[in-house]
This record gives C-alpha cells, structure tokens and sequence, in this order.
C-alpha cells in the first residue's frame, strides 16, 4: 500500500498518470467490450481504487464510478464527469494530498462530515453534505477509512447490513 502511494504520488509530481491508473482504463475499456452491450456497467473503488475508478470512468464512455475517499489523478476528461460520484470525508488523507498537490475531484463531490451535535443523518443532492455521528476525529489517515464512509452512506440510503441465515 505504501508503493501505491508513493508511486501515485510520484506520477502526480511528474505531470504523469499513475500506471495503476492506466491498468483500470484498460480492465474498464476491456469489460465494456465484452458486457458492455448486455450490461450496464459500473466501477467503484475507496482511496487509490477509487482514483483509479474515477480515472478509467473519466476515459471509457458509459461507465459510471462511485469512489469514497479516492485519489486523484492530472488527467480526467470531464465529458463523462456527470457520472461520477465521489463520496469523501473532508479532512482525511487522500483530501489533504488532493489540496498539496493542488488537485480536485472530477465529478460530483458528496461531503460526509460530523454534525456538530448528534441527530438524524441529513443529505441533499450532489455537491452536498451528509452527517455522521463520528468520522474519526481530527486524525486524516483514521478519517480516511472506507468502512466508515460506506456504514455512513448506507445508513443515510437506509441500507442495513446484508445478513445470512445459517
């Protein structure tokens, strides 16, 4: 994980697109072709995935992305940008890299952050704000956890955990 890191980190410095990002175009491009005329096709992916996501929806038509806390990458398209979603927690790691690096987020951007006094959840449409009991405190790697931001959207969705009978 800390390669992934440093090598998109690298990429991004260079003015480059980070090979893992050049792999999921190709993965996404390549099950297009085979399903795509039977399927409707989606990606979804949490910090490094979820740039990768965002990057191949970016490049391949027809695909959306749902990303939660992704990285980001120099080179999207912004023709496909109406389907992608990206769902992050305002000051966790992959955002604090996103703001050095000077780069944002292509797509729609949904904040889930801590009300400042506990209640129900509340959303409203995109480039909006959901609210979550706790993400984390103040820590940007704890806040950057996919477990709490996909527990936070379900539980917004009134999602309940999938439970299997024995």
């Amino acid at each position: 994980a800390r390669a992934d890191w440093s090598g998109n980190a690298e990429a991004l410095l260079k003015g480059q697109v980070s090979p893992q990002f050049l792999n999921a175009e190709k993965y996404v491009s390549d099950i297009k072709s085979k399903f795509g005329s039977r399927f409707s096709i989606d990606c979804s992916g949490h910090s490094q995935a979820g740039g990768a996501c965002a990057y191949a929806a970016s490049q391949v038509p027809d695909i959306h992305a749902v990303t939660i806390n992704p990285t980001s990458s120099n080179s999207l398209a912004t023709n496909n940008a109406y389907l992608i979603d990206n769902y992050v927690v305002p000051g966790e790691a992959a955002q604090v890299g996103r703001q050095s690096f000077e780069r944002g987020l292509t797509g729609w951007s949904y904040k889930i952050e801590a009300p400042s006094s506990k209640g129900p959840l509340v959303t409203s449409n995109a480039n909006s704000t959901a609210q979550v009991a706790n993400p984390s405190g103040n820590d940007p790697i704890a806040r950057h956890s996919g477990e709490r931001a996909i527990d936070a959207i379900g539980k917004e969705s009134g999602l309940r955990p999938l439970e299997l009978e024995e």
